[in-house]
């Protein structure tokens, strides 16, 4: 796991470092280099989890089959975490329902 320039990791939700593995394995089966791009830091939709550290961003470079990473990474972490494919990254998520 590599994280980019300038994150804050500091404060994030233990919701959040507990995925780390989970999201590294599926981004590492699918040819993606684990790369958290935003977390505590950067500017981000009002109300978003970024802000409260239940949320991180990874880079989705060199992800082949993208759709079948995420997928699969949502069917790991179950129902309380949201996996969200954006153009760019890959945003994760705690949101228990």
């Amino acid at each position: 796991m590599r994280i980019k320039e300038g994150v804050k990791l500091d404060g994030i939700s233990t919701n959040i470092t507990k995925i780390f593995h989970i999201v590294e394995f599926f981004l590492n089966s699918h040819g993606q280099e684990m790369w958290i791009t935003s977390a505590l830091d950067g500017e981000h939709m009002q109300g978003s989890k970024h802000y409260s550290g239940e949320a991180i961003d990874v880079r989705i470079w060199d992800l082949i089959n993208k759709q079948d990473c995420c997928t699969k990474m949502r069917e790991a972490l179950g129902n309380n975490y949201d996996v969200v494919l954006e153009s760019s990254h890959i945003h994760l998520e705690y949101d228990p329902e």
